[in-house]
């Protein structure tokens, strides 16, 4: 875990310090790590993938997997989409907020519908680098408030 941060901490540098800050039509393409809590379960490590289109400088809608595994190598998991919206856009820190929708995925699913919430922030390396830092409450739609995950991520993103 130590080697994979010290690479994404790396890896944002390779935009070098320019302007920073999200425009209409900018794409992200995203890679962050989880270690995540549900209500009656064990920690466990997962990896969400991310590509979102910038609506607006502050409006952005993403295409998401997050990818788990288990002690037999079974890798499942979640897609779906989201919508964020994010404050300060043309700032070098931008806080964001945002929700999304997601199925299971893998041998075992069940297709069932969660939701999730969540809150960031973006902190811009360079023109087309960010290292970024969120929590999320993901649930079943239906039982949002009885069975729930929590995550803490952090991850980097390349701007196109």
């Amino acid at each position: 875990m130590k080697k994979l941060i010290i690479a994404i901490l790396c890896l944002t540098m390779v935009g070098g310090m320019a302007m920073a800050g999200t425009e209409a039509g900018d794409i992200e393409m995203s890679i962050s790590v989880s270690a995540q809590k549900p209500k009656d379960g064990d920690t466990s490590l997962t990896a969400l993938i991310l590509a979102g289109l910038f609506v607006t400088s502050s409006v952005q809608l993403s295409g998401q997997a997050f990818l788990f595994s288990n002690e037999d190598g079974d890798v499942f998991g979640f897609v779906g989409a989201g919508l964020d919206l994010h404050l300060f856009p043309s700032a070098d820190m931008v806080p964001y907020v945002g929700a999304s929708a997601t199925t299971d995925v893998g041998e075992d699913a069940e297709g069932d519908i969660y939701a999730d919430v969540h809150a960031g922030m973006k902190i811009f390396m360079g023109e087309n680098t960010s290292l970024n830092a969120s929590v999320r409450y993901q649930a079943l739609l239906d039982e949002f408030q009885e069975d729930y995950t929590l995550q803490g991520l952090i991850g980097v993103s390349f701007y196109l």
